[in-house]
């Protein structure tokens, strides 16, 4: 972003830049200007003017800060509770591929932390780690995500759509005799992402779209489908969802001949969810009072990326804690 030099009030080198706007993203191409000062006198006098544009660019901060934690939170997660044999992750073609291993099962369903001997970029480690998650995301984020949003007075809603990947991902199941692979459809896949409208303005929280080569978490609505959607497949739907909402729904769905194991895969996927709400609700004071979320959001670029890094590294010792204890178990309480 390159930032004016001249004071807003008076003209002269500016030296002091307004912090309430600071790094706010663009809605339309041009339109969040950082505003400088040359001294504080100069800022108090140009406040009048500048109070309503800054109060709209922070509030677009805070969404993206918020979407920034969102993401956090699941990619934490998903780096401690793991779920597929991944042995190697390449870029080939145009389309990143990700080898699993049957070998590499558990002899037990537990979840696994990602495998820390991949050598590969922190882009695809993302896609990896988003892979196929859209649905457990709008989930396991629900009760946060509404805490949050609910904070800077926004609308928000769920909808599925056909998206156009700018990099489609395909399994690779290795065995002893062939490659047997199951591919994700080039053309569209049905994804599900996070409107949410801020002072008539509209935007994307996507989560899990650096599965399909989406970059950014936050993006103007508008934007988001001109060039990331084919079509609308369903909804929009209110955000009602909450951390093992799809797993009620699979849990009705099993049957008295299912196996023991897909029960008790079913059983701790469900006590991992439960495990990480229990952490977020103690965190954010149970979402009773805004003041945890006020203090995580606020400040500088550089204070809530430290925040950020903390909340990120307590959330993975929380996360590691249930690891550790149901690799030794073989039946888990449902309590969390």
């Amino acid at each position: 972003m390159n930032y004016p030099v001249s004071c807003a009030n008076c003209g002269k080198p500016a030296t002091t830049r307004c912090s309430g706007c600071l790094t706010a993203p663009e809605y339309r191409p041009g339109d969040a200007p950082a505003t400088a000062y040359c001294d504080s006198k100069c800022q108090q006098q140009q406040w009048p003017t500048h109070k309503v544009q800054c109060r709209i660019l922070n509030k677009r901060r805070t969404l993206l800060r918020i979407a920034e934690l969102l993401k956090t939170a699941l990619f934490a997660y998903r780096e401690c509770v793991y779920d597929i044999p991944l042995t190697e992750v390449k870029y080939e073609e145009g389309i990143l591929r990700l080898l699993l291993d049957p070998r590499k099962i558990p002899y037990r369903p537990w979840q696994i932390p990602f495998p820390s001997d991949l050598n590969i970029s922190p882009q695809h480690k993302e896609a990896a780690l988003a892979t196929n998650q859209c649905t457990t995301a709008q989930c396991l984020l629900g009760p946060l995500a509404r805490y949050l949003l609910g904070g800077i007075e926004s609308t928000f809603k769920v909808v599925e759509v056909n998206a156009e990947p700018i990099v489609p991902w395909k399994f690779v199941w290795l065995s002893d005799s062939k490659d047997e692979l199951r591919s994700l459809a080039c053309t569209a896949v049905t994804h599900t992402i996070l409107l949410v409208w801020l002072r008539g303005e509209g935007w994307v929280i996507d989560t899990t779209g650096c599965q399909f080569g989406f970059g950014d978490v936050l993006v103007p609505l508008n934007t988001y489908f001109k060039k990331r959607v084919k079509s609308l497949a369903r909804g929009p739907f209110a955000y009602t969802e909450h951390e093992t909402s799809d797993l009620d729904v699979f849990d009705c769905k099993l049957a008295l001949n299912d196996t023991d194991t897909k029960r008790l895969k079913a059983a701790h996927e469900r006590a991992g969810r439960l495990h990480f709400a229990k952490f977020v609700r103690e965190r954010f004071d149970r979402y009773e009072s805004p003041r945890p979320s006020e203090e995580l959001l606020g400040g500088s670029s550089e204070e809530f990326q430290v925040r950020l890094a903390r909340f990120k590294g307590d959330l993975k010792v929380h996360m590691a804690s249930f690891v550790d204890f149901a690799s030794g178990k073989e039946r888990l309480s449902e309590s969390g």
